[in-house]
């Protein structure tokens, strides 16, 4: 038996399951490297997702080979750590992979050679790599011959070029091999990701899925697939996230979506599917997403729209998914009985703050989920390559006064992510400044709701648009409306304003204290002084049954409730294109409401909550839960 063993820590930090990638590469070295190799290692330390743990490993086992699993959400962590790693440990092995690292010859020997104490790069994809870093570092630490990495020989910066794994079918599964078995025991995870291909055949410049993978797809063997999902149901996992690129793009996969629904019907696992469909394979996606909603595996269809702008689609490679096919795809998905989000992008070029402001409203004319991305370039893609950047004049927060902490105070914002887009030719700083505070209003008051069916009505009874109501909430003097303010502001006065990246404490007070009654009554207040409309019983009606459809703590449910107009039936008649007829001439309504996210059962946050997506406003005939189960389900779990 080998004596002190080396250490081989497995990093992946703010991870919310197992580590996907690190457990692919962790169990082909066990599968691949000899007796003798794995002999001096120690693997002990299994996979570690928060960094106190990390130095507890260190503590115990010492210096080794670190390897960090490296995305946008941990990059600043990972680098943060293995400072302090290098710093302690001179002759540390540390090795970063991961889609942040740039496969670029130049970039990649840029980012080493301003990150000294990372030793190896792993570009791309990693088995290999990864495989044959470690068998070099336990002989002859030579690792010229070693394809997809970057590192340092003497003091210069060495590329040895980029490829791909052609035969994926050699790599073993880490859910099979018993990798994550530890893992189960520690944590509890909601969530687990499969692949059953790898590859996407599309390039799109915000994106750099395509440019990684060479454009080709390759498929692992069914069998390898149907015992991975054979071990979620077996393990009680409720949601299983699947990273294809593009689900759908191959006829199997509807093969795939039946045996994960044969898995949920044997085990009761899993609850729920998330994945990203083919843009181009109708027949195929709408076959699975027919069979795994029967199965109660899919609530909601995502479309990854990014914008509706036809000159930025062309520029970013998708010209041919316009409004036209996403229009399809939403009668499609409407004849399912799904609900549809869609995901927008700020900040690709040649929009506009008009475009973007169109395609939210886009979203509510069609009663559509949003999810708002800001655009962040990433290493790897188009857009984020010079020449790209300069034809297009794209400027970063870490460019411009937006990386200044003091001047975001000043302005109402909380920090920005140093990478991410701030102002365009077709878009100045100040105008994303608007946006992005537009985005949080948006994200508030018809994300989660609050205002949702307030603003359908005066749209549809008055002529105000969605945007233009939550554009002048933006710029409107509220100081006669303190509750309003609150929320529009989500921080007090004297702290920073609208918190666009997600701070919920105002809003989760409101709901905690039932602070609904007061905001309704301010909301009815403000839409009479500010626009030309009468305070007859349409309105009233309108506000009451948004009030009574918001979830609050210790709410005693259900809950059912007359209304003098049936709003319900109004509003699905509009949203489906039917005759577009007044609430007065509605009759009378009855809405029941109940709670399966357990909102009003929770002194904090419910499980699962999904901010800005209507998850505070409970369920009824106005609401179909956009997450696939009921939480009382697996309230043992």
């Amino acid at each position: 038996m080998v004596k002190n063993k080396i250490p081989v820590y497995a990093i992946h930090l703010n991870c919310d399951r197992p580590p996907f990638g690190l457990g692919l590469i962790i169990s082909y070295l066990k599968q691949s490297l000899a007796p003798e190799e794995i002999e001096r290692l120690d693997f002990s330390s299994g996979y570690i997702i928060d960094a106190e743990r990390l130095r507890e490993e260190i503590e115990e086992k010492g210096n080794g080979i670190f390897l960090f699993s490296t995305y946008l959400w941990n990059i600043n962590s990972h680098m943060a750590e293995s400072v302090l790693i290098k710093n302690r440990f001179e002759d540390a092995m540390i090795v970063f992979g991961g889609p942040f690292i740039p496969r670029d010859e130049e970039l990649a020997k840029r980012f080493i050679v301003e990150h000294p104490h990372i030793d190896v790069m792993v570009l791309g994809e990693g088995e290999d790599a990864v495989l044959n870093v470690i068998r070099s570092y336990l002989s002859d630490k030579k690792y010229h011959d070693i394809r997809d990495i970057t590192y340092i020989k003497g003091s210069e910066p060495v590329f040895t070029g980029i490829g791909c794994i052609d035969d994926v079918k050699k790599l073993s599964s880490p859910y099979l091999s018993g990798e994550y078995d530890s893992f189960l025991s520690v944590h509890k995870p909601h969530m687990v990701t499969l692949e059953t291909t790898r590859g996407c055949p599309f390039k799109c410049a915000f994106c750099d899925w395509g440019q990684s993978t060479n454009q080709k797809i390759r498929e692992f063997d069914l069998e390898r697939i149907y015992n991975e999902l054979e071990w979620v149901g077996k393990n009680k996992i409720p949601v299983i996230e699947l990273s294809d690129s593009n689900l759908g793009i191959l006829k199997r996969d509807i093969k795939v979506a039946e045996y994960i629904c044969e898995i949920k019907e044997r085990y009761g696992f899993p609850k729920e599917i998330a994945a990203n469909f083919a843009k181009n394979s109708h027949d195929n996606v709408i076959e699975i997403i027919k069979k795994t909603k029967e199965a109660g595996l899919v609530s909601q269809a995502i479309l990854s729209i990014q914008t509706l702008h036809s000159e930025t689609l062309r520029i970013i490679g998708r010209k041919n998914l316009n409004e036209e096919h996403y229009r399809k795809s939403l009668e499609l998905f409407r004849g399912l009985n799904l609900p549809v989000t869609i995901e927008l992008m700020l900040g690709l070029p040649r929009s506009t703050t008009q475009s973007f402001m169109s395609d939210l409203q886009w979203a509510c004319d069609f009663n559509l989920g949003v999810y708002v991305h800001f655009t962040i370039l990433i290493p790897n893609t188009e857009i984020s390559r010079r020449d790209f950047r300069e034809k297009y004049k794209i400027v970063t927060a870490a460019e411009s006064n937006l990386s200044d902490p003091e001047y975001l105070l000043e302005i109402g914002l909380k920090p920005i992510n140093e990478n991410q887009v701030v102002s365009l030719e077709s878009m100045s700083q100040n105008e994303f400044i608007k946006m992005m505070k537009l985005t949080a209003l948006f994200n508030t008051f018809y994300g989660e709701s609050i205002l949702k069916y307030v603003m359908f009505f005066l749209k549809n009874e008055h002529n105000i648009l969605q945007t233009q109501f939550l554009y002048d909430l933006q710029h409107n003097d509220l100081s006669e409306y303190p509750q309003i303010l609150k929320l529009r502001d989500r921080g007090d006065p004297d702290e920073t304003t609208v918190p666009f990246t997600g701070h919920e404490g105002v809003l989760w007070d409101t709901v905690y204290e039932n602070g609904w009654e007061k905001f309704y009554s301010e909301v009815k207040q403000y839409i009479l002084a500010n626009y030309d409309i009468a305070d007859g019983e349409e309105l009233q009606t309108v506000l009451d049954i948004q009030q009574f459809v918001m979830g609050y703590y210790g709410r005693t449910l259900p809950a059912t409730r007359e209304f003098k107009y049936d709003f319900p039936q109004y509003f699905k008649d509009i949203v489906g294109g039917k005759k577009n007829k007044g609430l007065a001439e509605y009759g009378k309504c009855r809405i029941k409401v109940t709670d399966p996210l357990n909102l009003c059962s929770k002194s904090s946050k419910p499980d699962y909550y999904e901010p800005h997506h209507g998850h505070i406003e409970l369920a009824s005939d106005l609401n179909a839960i956009r997450f696939g189960f009921d939480l009382n389900e697996i309230k043992d779990y």
